[in-house]
């Protein structure tokens, strides 16, 4: 069994999602926005970060990967389409804020249908651009979760004003990719509280069809 946990970093209050295989002492890390004491606890127990799969390239949700990769020399993934956040990291406004070393340019790219599987959880990637081009979530059939980076909040959704956002393909990207999930999927989202796709369909201002 997989245990999930949750832990709030930076000056943005991320969500850093650590998937946990206890069996085989690996972790999936989801997003990488910083290093901290509780991620080094388990690296100096002895666990290994199989992976890192970015859900967009937003600063805030990258601030750490340059140095959470220098530690752990993981492999880490992301869409093809937002790797221009990344490489632009260390120019953004927010670089001297958040800390940020020169990001690894050494990404796979992943897109729609693609897997990555820690113990015994399988994640679909699921594309859902809007917030930023190439913005991902990842889906477990299997334990009932879907990470949705910032594509979808409890009661709200990303932002799209800022530059590659579009709503418009972010609301496609919600009632197609997300709300097509089963009601009582798990949403961990990139920010904030965890919901449920049901909940977010009968009650999400921005999105609602229920």
């Amino acid at each position: 069994m997989i245990d999930i946990e949750t832990y709030v970093v930076n000056a943005f209050f991320v969500n850093n999602y650590l998937l946990i295989d206890n069996e085989n002492k690996e972790i999936g890390v989801i997003d990488a926005p910083g290093l901290y004491p509780e991620l080094e606890g388990l690296l100096s127990d002895g666990y290994r970060v199989k992976w890192i799969a970015l859900t967009h390239g937003h600063i805030d949700h990258i601030a750490g990967l340059g140095e959470v990769v220098d530690l752990t020399n993981a492999q880490w993934y992301i869409h093809k389409n937002d790797l221009k956040y990344v490489e632009h990291a260390p120019k953004d406004m927010f670089a001297s804020v958040l800390k940020i070393k020169e990001p690894p340019l050494n990404p796979v790219f992943y897109g729609e249908g693609d897997v990555l599987k820690i113990g015994d959880m399988s994640l679909k990637i699921i594309e859902t651009p809007g917030h930023t081009p190439g913005g991902v979530s990842l889906y477990s059939e299997k334990y009932g979760v879907v990470f949705t980076g910032d594509t979808l909040f409890k009661l709200s959704v990303g932002r799209t004003d800022l530059p590659g956002g579009n709503f418009e393909i972010l609301k496609d990207s919600i009632i197609n990719k997300l709300y097509i999930l089963p009601d009582n999927t798990v949403v961990f989202p990139g920010h904030g509280e965890t919901t449920t796709i049901g909940f977010e369909k009968e009650n999400n201002p921005f999105v609602r069809v229920g």
